[in-house]
């Protein structure tokens, strides 16, 4: 989905209620208005996959969080949000663990990342026609594995070993999806088995919010 237009204060938080508690504070924790927008799309997303699934939306009430801050459904599916620019996405698998990143291609000082990266990643960024759109390849790719494993950044990044779609962490493979879903972006969905069918649903904004 993409954020065109912030909602007035009093529609935000009448959206902001049809949440429990648990995505109210983390929202509210943002400081940023658009952060919060975004973070309140994403969560709204996942009730969009719980219905796409044929479940009751009414069990985004259960959300809990992992030990690492990772959140999960008891005994449902499984998800996992990102966001990037005005973009935000969710990932939704009643069979598979998925974790999912997208990132805006905007001009980063590569070599802030050098030390972070295997040496093998670095030279095919060094080597690439376009670097800066191969870097957020393999960062995209990279993000999506951690997520997926749930750990967040206790699992070191340069751990994570790439070979073409699929990812190698603590002797579990990973398989990667790589997503383009407009020019100026790039993403990655990591599945804990290889995905046969992935479906992509684009939702209006206006549609996110009236559901």
């Amino acid at each position: 989905m993409v954020l065109n237009r912030l909602l007035p204060r009093g529609e935000f938080h009448h959206q902001l209620e049809t949440l429990p508690q648990l995505c109210r504070d983390q929202i509210l924790a943002l400081v940023n208005n658009t952060d919060r927008h975004l973070s309140l799309s994403g969560k709204l997303l996942v009730r969009e996959g719980l219905k796409d699934a044929g479940m009751d939306p009414g069990a985004l009430q259960q959300l809990q969080l992992t030990l690492r801050g990772k959140p999960f459904i008891p005994g449902g599916s499984d998800f996992n949000i990102t966001h990037s620019g005005d973009l935000v996405a969710c990932a939704f698998s009643t069979s598979n663990r998925v974790g999912l990143d997208i990132e805006k291609i905007i001009p980063v000082d590569l070599s802030e990342f050098q030390e972070i990266l295997r040496p093998d990643e670095w030279e095919a960024i060094q080597s690439a026609e376009r670097p800066q759109t191969r870097f957020f390849t393999i960062w995209t790719q990279k993000e999506a594995v951690i997520k997926a494993e749930g750990e967040g950044f206790f699992q070191p990044i340069d751990q994570i070993e790439i070979n073409r779609d699929q990812a190698y962490l603590k002797d579990r493979v990973w398989f990667l999806t790589e997503l383009s879903p407009f020019p100026e972006y790039i993403g990655c969905l990591a599945t804990d088995t290889p995905s046969k069918l992935i479906q992509i649903k684009m939702i209006d904004q206006a549609a996110l919010f009236s559901s």
